[in-house]
């Protein structure tokens, strides 16, 4: 297991109207061993200006949106403009799509994650209320947890760490992480496919 901290030098930079945090080419964040998530080439945390739009080139082959904050209006050659919902994974590929353009049509800083990769990967948003627990499995296909708010506690073996907002662990395929939720917690979890 990995446990990956993304904000530990959170520089916010401007790339036209969009301010990033933490876009990382995956590759450049682990040890040889952990080569299997090499799929996943790009992850990163997004926040658009109010009315302010951003064009995207998509430089790998599938393309991962998942809004989080605000109002999210998507223009691309297969959707045509439509508004995306919080929390619901947005799915592209380059057949579809090589540009997409984002625009936020509220009066609120827009939040969002990007993930690009080369083999498809499975996407979901989990939460998990303050006083529950959830067992994850990697059976098959190594799996990468991201949290996007709230706090947990990670029991892998007879290592217990803390994990706050921001930070994420992977795990390579089979084996099992228990987390206990000390907050309400959203996440992302990625099933990622060894390339």
């Amino acid at each position: 297991m990995l446990k990956i901290k993304l904000n530990s030098q959170r520089d916010e930079h401007l790339i036209g109207n969009l301010t990033s945090f933490h876009s990382f080419s995956y590759a450049s964040q682990i040890q040889p061993e952990w080569m299997s998530f090499y799929s996943l080439k790009v992850f990163s945390e997004c926040f658009l200006k109010p009315n302010e739009q951003f064009n995207h080139s998509l430089s790998y082959t599938f393309f991962k949106l998942i809004p989080i904050e605000g109002q999210l209006d998507i223009l691309c050659r297969s959707h045509g403009k439509s508004s995306l919902d919080l929390y619901s994974p947005l799915e592209l590929n380059r057949s579809q799509a090589e540009s997409v353009s984002f625009k936020n049509n509220s009066h609120k800083i827009s939040r969002f994650f990007l993930l690009e990769s080369n083999l498809p990967i499975e996407v979901e948003i989990i939460s998990i209320e303050k006083g529950n627990s959830l067992t994850l499995d990697s059976i098959n296909m190594p799996l990468w947890c991201h949290l996007i708010e709230g706090h947990l506690e990670m029991v892998y073996h007879r290592d217990i760490l803390a994990l706050e907002s921001s930070s994420g662990f992977s795990l390579e395929a089979n084996n099992e992480v228990h987390l206990k939720s000390l907050e309400d917690t959203k996440a992302i979890l990625c099933r990622v496919p060894i390339s």
